[in-house]
């Protein structure tokens, strides 16, 4: 049984559809795409900037108790331990803004420079990580949409390539005509192989010997 032309290699993705919020469904214009993540980081920043200050960062250790209960069970942490805490939690808000996300690891060092401009608060949070994220994806929405097409063409070139015989692999022939089989063959008395040699043979101009009855005598004509 012969082996199947493609594979699973060989599927060719569609391009991914860019994940746009309410306001913008049915836009199909990029530069208006564009410019509504343009207005929606300007008001994020200057949101960002009317913010107070954040407080200033903790001793080498931290008491935290009930401040109008005094409470003797008391838990203390080290600065590297609230660190680590932050990272943790800023890690679960990462993870879960980047799910379905088809562009997230295409625009990922963009979106790690532009949430490190945002106050610790903000890193934690989810929401702030998916508006930085669609805020990118409308700014690169037509780099975005070509790398797509290049890449569908390249899949699509890659399986065409595959899907070609390997260079110097012998070509099947063409079947022969079913009057050649039927009536000439059996009347030369030759075989399909014989028939198609002479064919090549005349082809390039190599005329085989042949026999005819000539005043009752047997004489080659052609030939060389």
């Amino acid at each position: 049984m012969p082996e199947p032309v493609f594979d699973e290699r060989d599927r060719v993705n569609q391009p991914t559809r860019v994940e746009l919020p309410a306001e913008l469904r049915g836009v199909t214009d990029p530069g208006r795409i564009a410019e509504y993540y343009q207005r929606r980081e300007a008001q994020l920043r200057d949101q960002l900037r009317q913010q107070p200050p954040s407080p200033p960062p903790p001793p080498s250790r931290v008491t935290i108790t009930e401040p109008t209960q005094p409470n003797p069970n008391t838990a203390t942490f080290s600065v590297d331990e609230a660190n680590a805490a932050r990272q943790t939690l800023i890690a679960a808000a990462r993870s879960t803004a980047m799910q379905n996300k088809p562009y997230w690891e295409r625009l990922k060092d963009k979106i790690e420079q532009l949430m490190g401009t945002m106050q610790p608060a903000d890193q934690v949070n989810s929401n702030v990580w998916e508006t930085a994220y669609h805020t990118l994806v409308g700014q690169n929405l037509n780099m975005l949409q070509e790398q797509d097409r290049q890449m569908a063409a390249d899949a699509a070139r890659i399986a065409a390539e595959r899907s070609a015989p390997p260079s110097g692999a012998p070509v099947a022939p063409v079947p022969l005509d079913s009057k050649v089989t039927s009536k000439v063959l059996p009347g030369l008395g030759i075989s399909e192989e014989q028939y198609r040699t002479a064919q090549d043979n005349m082809n390039t101009g190599k005329w085989p010997l042949t026999a005819d009855n000539v005043g009752g005598k047997r004489v080659l004509i052609g030939g060389q």
